[in-house]
């Protein structure tokens, strides 16, 4: 057998849950910020606008929620990775 090509479910399954479900979800709010500048909608398009209006107050604000959301998901990938480890 090769390596890396095989593991028993214990050993697997939180890298096959973090790359199939909890990552996708995380790229997903980093994505929608870029696409909703462009002018999708969503959390992107009031950070334009705030940009664009100079309400820099209102962008920064924009921007620590993004943070706090990006983080919050990494954090809760990394308790669903130690539940399933």
């Amino acid at each position: 057998m090769m390596p890396g090509m095989g593991g028993d479910v214990n050993t697997t399954l939180p890298l096959i849950l973090s790359i199939l479900a909890i990552f996708p979800c995380g790229c997903s709010f980093c994505i929608g910020t870029i696409i909703g500048i462009v002018g999708a909608g969503g959390l992107g398009q009031e950070l334009q606008n705030a940009i664009n209006l100079f309400k820099y107050l209102d962008a920064g604000v924009i921007i620590a929620l993004l943070i706090v959301l990006v983080n919050l998901v990494d954090y809760l990938s990394y308790r669903v990775r130690l539940v399933f480890s």
